[in-house]
Protein backbone atom coordinates (compact mmCIF):
# COMPACT_ATOMS: atom_id res chain seq x y z
CA UNK A 1 0.00 0.00 0.00
CA UNK A 2 2.76 2.24 0.55
CA UNK A 3 4.20 1.76 -3.34
CA UNK A 4 0.68 2.76 -3.96
CA UNK A 5 0.63 6.00 -2.44
CA UNK A 6 3.13 6.92 -4.37
CA UNK A 7 1.92 6.63 -7.75
CA UNK A 8 0.59 9.65 -9.41
CA UNK A 9 -3.43 9.92 -9.75
CA UNK A 10 -3.56 9.55 -13.05
CA UNK A 11 -1.46 5.92 -13.35
CA UNK A 12 -3.19 2.90 -15.07
CA UNK A 13 -2.27 -0.75 -14.64
CA UNK A 14 -3.13 -3.47 -17.70
CA UNK A 15 -2.66 -6.78 -16.89
CA UNK A 16 -3.47 -9.98 -19.55
CA UNK A 17 -4.70 -11.80 -16.34
CA UNK A 18 -5.55 -10.68 -12.81
CA UNK A 19 -6.43 -13.12 -9.66
CA UNK A 20 -9.68 -11.62 -7.85
CA UNK A 21 -8.81 -13.27 -4.83
CA UNK A 22 -5.65 -12.19 -3.90
CA UNK A 23 -5.05 -9.90 -1.14
CA UNK A 24 -3.14 -7.73 -3.74
CA UNK A 25 -6.01 -7.30 -5.93
CA UNK A 26 -8.59 -6.72 -2.82
CA UNK A 27 -5.82 -3.69 -1.79
CA UNK A 28 -5.94 -2.27 -5.57
CA UNK A 29 -9.70 -2.38 -5.81
CA UNK A 30 -9.70 -0.61 -2.47
CA UNK A 31 -7.68 2.29 -3.68
CA UNK A 32 -8.28 2.71 -7.43
CA UNK A 33 -11.65 2.27 -9.58
CA UNK A 34 -11.03 -1.80 -11.00
CA UNK A 35 -12.54 -2.77 -13.98
CA UNK A 36 -12.18 -6.86 -15.42
CA UNK A 37 -12.81 -6.99 -19.11
CA UNK A 38 -14.31 -10.69 -19.87
CA UNK A 39 -13.80 -12.29 -23.31
CA UNK A 40 -17.19 -12.22 -24.89
CA UNK A 41 -18.89 -16.04 -25.59
CA UNK A 42 -18.97 -17.11 -28.99
CA UNK A 43 -23.13 -16.45 -29.29
CA UNK A 44 -22.67 -12.89 -28.13
CA UNK A 45 -20.16 -11.84 -30.78
CA UNK A 46 -23.47 -11.74 -33.29
CA UNK A 47 -25.22 -9.36 -31.63
CA UNK A 48 -21.61 -7.22 -30.78
CA UNK A 49 -21.37 -6.91 -34.65
CA UNK A 50 -24.31 -5.23 -34.98
CA UNK A 51 -24.02 -2.84 -32.06
CA UNK A 52 -20.80 -1.75 -33.58
CA UNK A 53 -21.68 -1.65 -37.46
CA UNK A 54 -25.31 0.77 -35.97
CA UNK A 55 -22.91 4.13 -35.92
CA UNK A 56 -21.70 3.57 -39.79
CA UNK A 57 -25.80 3.55 -40.38
CA UNK A 58 -25.43 -0.12 -41.56
CA UNK A 59 -26.67 -3.15 -40.69
CA UNK A 60 -25.18 -6.61 -40.96
CA UNK A 61 -27.33 -9.63 -42.24
CA UNK A 62 -27.48 -12.56 -40.11
CA UNK A 63 -25.70 -14.78 -42.40
CA UNK A 64 -22.65 -12.06 -43.00
CA UNK A 65 -22.41 -12.14 -39.64
CA UNK A 66 -21.97 -15.61 -39.02
CA UNK A 67 -19.47 -15.85 -41.66
CA UNK A 68 -17.46 -13.02 -40.78
CA UNK A 69 -17.54 -14.81 -37.19
CA UNK A 70 -16.58 -18.39 -39.10
CA UNK A 71 -13.34 -16.75 -40.45
CA UNK A 72 -11.91 -14.25 -38.45
CA UNK A 73 -13.23 -16.05 -35.02
CA UNK A 74 -13.32 -14.10 -32.03
CA UNK A 75 -10.68 -11.78 -31.60
CA UNK A 76 -12.56 -7.78 -31.98
CA UNK A 77 -9.94 -5.95 -32.94
CA UNK A 78 -9.99 -8.04 -35.85
CA UNK A 79 -13.89 -7.97 -36.43
CA UNK A 80 -13.63 -4.17 -35.86
CA UNK A 81 -11.37 -4.18 -38.54
CA UNK A 82 -13.01 -6.48 -40.80
CA UNK A 83 -16.24 -4.41 -39.97
CA UNK A 84 -14.64 -1.28 -40.98
CA UNK A 85 -13.38 -2.54 -43.99
CA UNK A 86 -16.89 -3.93 -45.12
CA UNK A 87 -18.78 -0.47 -44.56
CA UNK A 88 -16.32 1.25 -47.30
CA UNK A 89 -16.88 -1.63 -49.41
CA UNK A 90 -20.77 -1.83 -49.85
CA UNK A 91 -20.90 2.43 -49.93
CA UNK A 92 -23.87 3.82 -49.84
CA UNK A 93 -25.66 0.48 -49.67
CA UNK A 94 -27.55 0.15 -46.42
CA UNK A 95 -26.81 -3.78 -45.86
CA UNK A 96 -23.61 -5.88 -45.49
CA UNK A 97 -24.63 -9.28 -47.03
CA UNK A 98 -22.39 -12.73 -46.52
CA UNK A 99 -20.94 -12.25 -50.19
CA UNK A 100 -20.09 -8.48 -49.57
CA UNK A 101 -17.72 -10.67 -46.77
CA UNK A 102 -16.60 -13.52 -49.16
CA UNK A 103 -15.79 -10.72 -51.54
CA UNK A 104 -13.72 -8.60 -49.35
CA UNK A 105 -12.15 -11.66 -47.44
CA UNK A 106 -11.20 -13.54 -50.03
CA UNK A 107 -10.57 -17.66 -48.94
CA UNK A 108 -12.32 -18.60 -46.34
CA UNK A 109 -9.35 -18.71 -43.00
CA UNK A 110 -11.91 -21.87 -41.38
CA UNK A 111 -11.88 -23.75 -44.87
CA UNK A 112 -7.77 -23.13 -45.17
CA UNK A 113 -7.00 -24.01 -41.49
CA UNK A 114 -9.65 -27.72 -41.90
CA UNK A 115 -7.89 -28.40 -45.33
CA UNK A 116 -4.45 -28.27 -43.28
CA UNK A 117 -5.52 -30.00 -40.41
CA UNK A 118 -7.17 -32.75 -42.55
CA UNK A 119 -4.00 -32.93 -44.39
CA UNK A 120 -1.99 -33.16 -40.61
CA UNK A 121 -4.05 -36.07 -39.81
CA UNK A 122 -3.59 -37.91 -42.72
CA UNK A 123 -0.05 -37.37 -42.34
CA UNK A 124 -0.19 -35.82 -45.86
CA UNK A 125 3.24 -33.77 -46.05
CA UNK A 126 2.24 -32.31 -49.66
CA UNK A 127 -1.51 -31.99 -49.00
CA UNK A 128 -0.51 -29.94 -45.92
CA UNK A 129 2.08 -27.57 -47.33
CA UNK A 130 -0.28 -27.03 -50.28
CA UNK A 131 -2.78 -25.53 -47.92
CA UNK A 132 -0.60 -23.74 -45.92
CA UNK A 133 0.62 -21.80 -49.15
CA UNK A 134 -2.76 -21.23 -49.90
CA UNK A 135 -3.36 -19.74 -46.45
CA UNK A 136 -0.30 -17.49 -47.18
CA UNK A 137 -1.53 -16.53 -50.77
CA UNK A 138 -4.92 -15.37 -49.25
CA UNK A 139 -2.64 -13.06 -46.65
CA UNK A 140 -2.17 -14.96 -43.51
CA UNK A 141 1.26 -14.14 -41.97
CA UNK A 142 2.60 -17.82 -40.03
CA UNK A 143 2.00 -16.47 -36.70
CA UNK A 144 -1.53 -16.13 -37.40
CA UNK A 145 -1.87 -19.84 -38.79
CA UNK A 146 0.24 -20.91 -35.66
CA UNK A 147 -2.16 -19.42 -33.63
CA UNK A 148 -5.59 -20.88 -35.48
CA UNK A 149 -3.99 -24.09 -35.08
CA UNK A 150 -3.50 -24.11 -31.33
CA UNK A 151 -7.20 -23.31 -31.49
CA UNK A 152 -7.78 -25.84 -33.58
CA UNK A 153 -5.90 -28.58 -32.07
CA UNK A 154 -7.76 -27.38 -28.84
CA UNK A 155 -11.47 -27.79 -29.50
CA UNK A 156 -9.91 -31.46 -31.16
CA UNK A 157 -8.69 -32.28 -27.88
CA UNK A 158 -11.98 -31.23 -26.22
CA UNK A 159 -14.15 -33.45 -28.90
CA UNK A 160 -11.58 -36.23 -27.92
CA UNK A 161 -11.86 -36.17 -24.26
CA UNK A 162 -15.79 -35.79 -24.80
CA UNK A 163 -16.18 -38.56 -27.28
CA UNK A 164 -14.36 -40.73 -24.60
CA UNK A 165 -17.18 -40.14 -22.36
CA UNK A 166 -19.67 -40.79 -24.77
CA UNK A 167 -21.25 -37.60 -24.71
CA UNK A 168 -23.27 -36.64 -27.88
CA UNK A 169 -23.15 -33.97 -30.41
CA UNK A 170 -25.44 -31.71 -29.56
CA UNK A 171 -23.83 -32.14 -25.89
CA UNK A 172 -20.56 -31.55 -26.90
CA UNK A 173 -21.74 -28.34 -29.19
CA UNK A 174 -23.20 -27.12 -25.70
CA UNK A 175 -20.38 -27.61 -23.57
CA UNK A 176 -17.84 -25.79 -25.63
CA UNK A 177 -20.32 -23.10 -26.71
CA UNK A 178 -18.09 -21.64 -29.93
CA UNK A 179 -21.18 -20.66 -32.16
CA UNK A 180 -22.37 -20.95 -35.44
CA UNK A 181 -19.55 -21.41 -37.34
CA UNK A 182 -18.20 -24.09 -35.23
CA UNK A 183 -21.76 -26.55 -34.79
CA UNK A 184 -21.79 -25.70 -39.31
CA UNK A 185 -18.35 -27.57 -39.25
CA UNK A 186 -18.78 -29.78 -36.11
CA UNK A 187 -18.69 -33.35 -38.37
CA UNK A 188 -15.50 -32.13 -39.77
CA UNK A 189 -14.16 -31.07 -36.55
CA UNK A 190 -15.54 -34.82 -34.92
CA UNK A 191 -14.12 -36.59 -38.08
CA UNK A 192 -10.50 -34.65 -37.61
CA UNK A 193 -10.78 -35.39 -33.86
CA UNK A 194 -11.05 -39.27 -34.73
CA UNK A 195 -7.66 -39.05 -37.12
CA UNK A 196 -5.47 -37.42 -34.49
CA UNK A 197 -4.41 -39.63 -31.51
CA UNK A 198 -3.48 -38.28 -28.42
CA UNK A 199 0.33 -39.25 -29.24
CA UNK A 200 -0.56 -36.72 -32.17
CA UNK A 201 -2.21 -34.29 -29.95
CA UNK A 202 0.61 -33.91 -27.56
CA UNK A 203 3.31 -33.72 -30.69
CA UNK A 204 1.66 -30.92 -32.62
CA UNK A 205 1.05 -28.87 -29.41
CA UNK A 206 4.75 -29.19 -28.70
CA UNK A 207 5.63 -28.55 -32.52
CA UNK A 208 3.27 -25.57 -32.29
CA UNK A 209 4.76 -24.19 -29.40
CA UNK A 210 8.38 -24.53 -30.96
CA UNK A 211 7.70 -22.78 -33.88
CA UNK A 212 5.80 -19.98 -32.54
CA UNK A 213 8.74 -19.24 -30.30
CA UNK A 214 11.10 -19.64 -33.20
CA UNK A 215 8.87 -16.88 -35.01
CA UNK A 216 9.15 -14.46 -32.41
CA UNK A 217 12.59 -14.73 -31.66
CA UNK A 218 14.99 -16.45 -34.38
CA UNK A 219 16.55 -14.65 -37.38
CA UNK A 220 15.51 -17.21 -39.47
CA UNK A 221 12.73 -17.36 -42.07
CA UNK A 222 9.55 -18.12 -41.27
CA UNK A 223 9.10 -20.17 -44.60
CA UNK A 224 11.79 -22.13 -43.30
CA UNK A 225 10.24 -22.41 -39.42
CA UNK A 226 6.89 -23.25 -41.13
CA UNK A 227 7.96 -25.85 -43.31
CA UNK A 228 10.04 -27.71 -40.77
CA UNK A 229 6.57 -27.36 -38.86
CA UNK A 230 4.61 -28.68 -40.85
CA UNK A 231 7.69 -31.81 -41.82
CA UNK A 232 7.20 -32.26 -37.76
CA UNK A 233 3.11 -32.24 -37.62
CA UNK A 234 2.86 -34.97 -40.50
CA UNK A 235 6.15 -37.04 -40.04
CA UNK A 236 7.88 -36.26 -36.88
Amino acid sequence: MTTLKLLPLQFVLVTPKVDLKTKLYSRLSKAATSVVFYALYPERIPGWLQQHVRPFKKRLSNEAGHQLQAIVGTDLGELASELEKLVVFVGNRRTIEAADVEAIMGPSRAGTVFDLAQAIGEKDLTQAHKAYMRAMDAGESPLALVAILVRHLSILWKIRLMKRERQSDEEIKRSLKLGWGFNKFFAQYAAQAGLLTVRDLHGGFEALYQADMSLKTSARSPHLIMKKLLYDLCVG
